[in-house]
């Protein structure tokens, strides 16, 4: 007589049973994963900020390492103290006719070479792109004329009579502009700048409105954080921190995610500045790391033997003005030397426009020019 066989297996509430201790685990494993997943991704900002600092700094330090004459514009090209902001051609024209208008060589050909225009982009669809345009030059030839106030100074003081043979000539066609940094950078994450030594402080929660505007998922934990200046006791601006000099030069860098996958990270709020106005600041959205690259312009305005001897402009009659010749015909004008402290405006300058969002630095090199 055979046995019966019993087959076994788990019950239905055993299957129930294991299934929620199984959800139960999942959840323990998820609630862990979930924390070191943010604290990865922090880090990685973290990490990518502090990288793109010293990319940035090495850049803009190695770039304009050797420049003499720097103009830096703050939110955009503009007419120097007035902030109206104009066109990159006439900021460049006026650069170039402000230092090298007239200046010539030993026999009188007119001054040519290469001026750079460094551009870094708050622009949202730039992500912080930074760009680096060269365009070839020839300086015009007007004449400069004497100190008015002073006819016997031997030193000219340069006035422009709007009436000189040839003016500057741009080869704007010719003009080549560059990705200073790899576009790998800026795949998933975006850039801001300021200039000067900020602080970067938190602002106030996201509330779940903004989320949902900025594509921003609900169940993510973020806060603000902006930008400021760093003050005194009596709350006003420490000034060397702002301060935009060839010896003390700070940039704020912002390294932020955005992207389709988290959502977009900036945004502008409304505050107040450090004196009580109304102002509209710009805000990033959590995770958000801000590094200052700072530096400095050494060579700016030094008058190193790159500079002297080289340059020259035509002479004039210290009681008249009058242009003096070397020849009894009047023909062939007589040349001097021009010096470190004979150029027309001051080595390095910093302009606020009235707007904009971009940062512009217009320099020279030496070894670019050629008389």
């Amino acid at each position: 007589m055979k046995k019966k066989r019993t087959l076994k297996g788990f019950t239905l509430l055993e299957l129930i049973i294991v299934m929620a201790l199984f959800s139960v685990i999942m959840m323990m494993v998820m609630s862990f994963i979930d924390p070191v997943s943010g604290i990865m991704k922090k880090t990685s900002v973290r990490e990518r900020s502090a990288a793109y600092v010293d990319n940035i700094s090495d850049y803009i330090s190695k770039s304009m390492k050797y420049a003499k004459f720097v103009r830096v514009f703050d939110g955009d090209f503009c007419r120097g103290s007035d902030p109206t902001v104009v066109g990159e051609d006439e900021a460049i024209e006026t650069f170039l006719n402000d230092f090298f208008d007239g200046v010539v060589d030993s026999e009188n050909h007119r001054m040519t070479g290469t001026v750079r225009i460094l551009t870094l982009s708050n622009d949202p669809a730039d992500a912080g792109k930074i760009t680096e345009t060269a365009y070839d030059f020839t300086a015009g030839d007007s004449v400069p004329t004497l100190d008015a106030s002073d006819p016997t100074n031997p030193i000219k003081d340069r006035t422009f009579d709007h009436e000189k043979a040839v003016d500057v000539d741009v080869d704007y066609d010719g003009g080549v502009t560059e990705e200073a940094i790899n576009p790998d950078t800026f795949e998933s994450y975006s850039y801001y700048y300021q200039l000067g030594y900020n602080t970067f402080d938190k602002a106030g929660d996201v509330d779940s409105a903004t989320k949902s505007a900025q594509g921003i998922r609900a169940s993510e934990d973020c806060y603000y954080s902006r930008l400021n200046y760093q003050f005194n006791a009596d709350g006003t601006p420490i000034e060397n921190a702002v301060e935009v000099s060839r010896n003390s030069f700070s940039l704020s860098i912002v390294a932020y995610l955005d992207n389709s996958k988290d959502g977009h990270r900036k945004i502008d709020i409304a505050d107040t500045d450090a004196y009580g106005d109304p102002i509209t600041v710009p805000a990033f959205i959590s995770p958000a790391y801000m590094s200052v690259a700072s530096m400095s312009f050494p060579n700016v305005g030094n008058s190193a033997s790159s500079i002297s001897g080289q340059y020259y402009r035509i002479v004039q009659e210290n009681n008249t003005g009058a242009i003096e010749y070397v020849d009894p015909s009047g023909t062939v004008p007589k040349l001097e030397a021009i010096t470190a402290s004979d150029f027309y405006d001051t080595p390095f300058s910093y302009y606020k426009a009235a707007s904009g969002n971009k940062i512009h630095f217009i320099y020279v090199i030496p070894s670019e020019l050629s008389v």
